[in-house]
């Protein structure tokens, strides 16, 4: 499948939206809900990321239509891990190994900024989540308020 990324626009309504959306569908699976002050605490988050690389949040496409959504970036305070704040695919992609293409994504970028391994944290009710990184060779670190933390090799 042909995906192409590009980077959240956050001075566009419609991305922030898009956002939005994925970041609510997200708090549904494990059963909470998104407040403002978390959101408004994730655009901050993207806007900073945006500027040291605007690659760090990105857009999934296919056939022009936004799929889904990686923000993953060098850790700021040490650089040589990296971190995935946020995956996100929407449903109808699901089950289709799409979700390992936009792992790679990540893993490009975070070799291309030098780093060793790449973590994540990921709700213990996520268990299609668990499932997918169990299978693509993520290790189990530890369990902090229901979220795994998770790590894996670049």
């Amino acid at each position: 499948m042909d995906l192409y990324f590009r980077p959240v626009n956050t001075n566009d309504e419609a991305d922030l939206f898009t956002v939005k959306n994925f970041l609510d569908d997200t708090k549904s699976i494990t059963e909470t809900f998104l407040t403002d002050e978390e959101l408004n605490s994730y655009y901050s988050a993207i806007k900073k990321r945006q500027e040291r690389n605007d690659r760090f949040c990105v857009f999934a496409l296919h056939d022009k239509k936004i799929i889904g959504l990686v923000d993953a970036f060098p850790m700021p305070k040490n650089i040589h891990i990296g971190f995935i704040s946020f995956v996100y695919l929407i449903p109808e992609y699901r089950g289709k190994s799409v979700g390992k293409i936009l792992e790679q994504y990540a893993i490009d970028l975070l070799n291309q900024n030098h780093c060793s391994h790449m973590e994540l944290d990921v709700s213990e009710k996520n268990i299609a989540a668990l499932q997918f990184y169990k299978k693509n060779d993520w290790k189990f670190v530890s369990l902090r308020n229901g979220f795994f933390r998770m790590k894996k090799c670049l």
